[in-house]
C-alpha cells in the first residue's frame, strides 16, 4: 500500500543509462551535483495510521480521517524495501509528536513510539537509505496544546525545545547533521491553532 507521491518518484530511478523497467527514456537529462540526495517524505499523520496504538497520545489531529493512512506504523519494513527498491537515497519521515511523548513530558515517553521509530531509523541504515526526521509536521500532542494554547504562546519554545532535545538523544546517533532535521511550519500550522 504505498501513496501516490511514492509511485511518482518512481520515475526518478532512472539509471545512467536512461532505461526506465526496460524502456528507452528519450527525454530531457539534467546532471545531479555532487551530494545531491534523492529520496522520498512523508508526514506521519497521512502514512503511520494506528493512531490509538501502544501508547499514543491524543494529538490535535485526531477526528480526522486517517482511514487512507498506510498503516506504515507496523508495515513498515515493506516500505524500506519500497523505497530500496525504487533505487531512493533519502526517506525523510515525521515523528509523531504525541507517539513518543504522549503529553509532552519527555520525562515519560512512550517505550512503545521510540522503539517504532528506533527499527524505522535501524531499517532505513540497514538498507543504505539515508533518514532524515521531519521534527513536527502539523502532529501536536493534545495536552500540550491545552498547557501552551498552542503555537501563537511562547511557552510552545520552551516544549518544541524540549521536544528537539528528546529526538536528538534518542535519535541523534543515527541520524546526525542537522541538515537531517526540518520542520514544517507554515501559516497553515499556525491558523489552525488559533482557530481551535
Amino acid at each position: 500500500m504505498w501513496l501516490c507521491w511514492l509511485l511518482c518518484l518512481s520515475v526518478l530511478s532512472v539509471d545512467a543509462r536512461g532505461s526506465l523497467a526496460g524502456r528507452t527514456f528519450d527525454g530531457p537529462t539534467i546532471d545531479i551535483p555532487e551530494g545531491f540526495l534523492i529520496g522520498a517524505g512523508s508526514a506521519a499523520f497521512q502514512i503511520e495510521g494506528s493512531e490509538n496504538a501502544d501508547g499514543k497520545g491524543p494529538s490535535v489531529l485526531d477526528g480526522l480521517d486517517t482511514k487512507g493512512a498506510a498503516d506504515s506504523y507496523r508495515r513498515y519494513k515493506e516500505d524500506v524495501r519500497a523505497i530500496k527498491d525504487l533505487k531512493l537515497q533519502a526517506y525523510r519521515f515525521s515523528v509523531s509528536w504525541p507517539r513518543v511523548l504522549p503529553d509532552g513530558d519527555s520525562k515519560k515517553p512512550n517505550q512503545a513510539g521510540v522503539d517504532y521509530y528506533n527499527n524505522l531509523i535501524n531499517e532505513l541504515i540497514d538498507n543504505g537509505i539515508q533518514p532524515m526526521i521531519t521534527m513536527l509536521h502539523y502532529d501536536l500532542p493534545l495536552e500540550v496544546r491545552k498547557k501552551t494554547g498552542g503555537w501563537t504562546d511562547r511557552r510552545m519554545v520552551d516544549a518544541f525545545a524540549e521536544y528537539g532535545d528528546f529526538l536528538f538523544e534518542n535519535f541523534g546517533d543515527r541520524v546526525i547533521a542537522s541538515e537531517h532535521y526540518s520542520t514544517q511550519m507554515t501559516e497553515e500550522t499556525l491558523q489552525t491553532e488559533t482557530e481551535k
